[in-house]
């Protein structure tokens, strides 16, 4: 063979090799926009739908919103919304009260979260259970997670757990708190 031909043969190899190459890469590329493709309007279609999800939760809050807007016993501290249920109960039935409602029975954690509670104290002119006891240890007041309280607001004199049996905290008429019987009925508030 000569050189001449030689050169024409690894010419003519490296034009198939470069064609079969060319033809390869295509075939990635297009296999690759293809799924890319397919990607976006996957994305697409959920977006779309989360759209459709984010329309309906705004439409929720302002119908809740506008619901809430017609109850005068409603108070706000932060971002706590506080709602008196005027209903008497045991503090057993107003905790689960509060939790079927998505809510708990209501806990301040500071003097401007008492103001916000007591505000609805002063409307409903009755003492009110809030979410703290001594269940677990006597004078060992906590939250109903177990957290023990560290803001507290009590009257004077209490907690006494008087006749033994005083374990859930109640507000008073000013303000302060009281520990009470947790079988009494009082009114109480939920926090949301």
């Amino acid at each position: 063979m000569s050189p001449d031909q030689k050169e024409v043969e690894t010419f003519l190899l490296l034009s198939i090799l470069k064609k079969e190459t060319n033809d390869l890469a295509c075939d990635i590329f297009a296999l690759i926009m293809s799924t890319l493709f397919l990607a976006i309007d996957n994305l697409k279609l959920q977006m779309a739908g989360m759209d459709q999800r984010i329309k309906d939760l705004q439409s929720n809050l302002e119908k809740q919103g506008k619901a809430l807007s017609f109850t005068k016993f409603i108070a706000v501290s932060g971002n706590k919304f506080y709602i008196l249920n005027s209903v008497e109960a045991t503090y057993s039935e107003a905790k689960t009260k509060c939790i079927n409602d998505g809510a708990q029975l209501a806990v301040p954690r500071t003097l401007e979260e008492n103001q916000a509670m007591f505000s609805l104290r002063k409307q409903a002119n009755r003492n009110l259970f809030m979410g703290i006891n001594d269940l677990q240890k006597e004078g060992e007041f906590r939250d109903q997670s177990g957290e023990a309280i560290k803001y507290i607001n009590w009257s004077s004199g209490e907690p006494n757990n008087a006749f033994g049996d005083e374990d859930c905290v109640v507000m008073w008429e000013d303000g302060r708190w009281n520990d009470d019987n947790c079988i009494a009925k009082f009114f109480f508030l939920c926090e949301f």
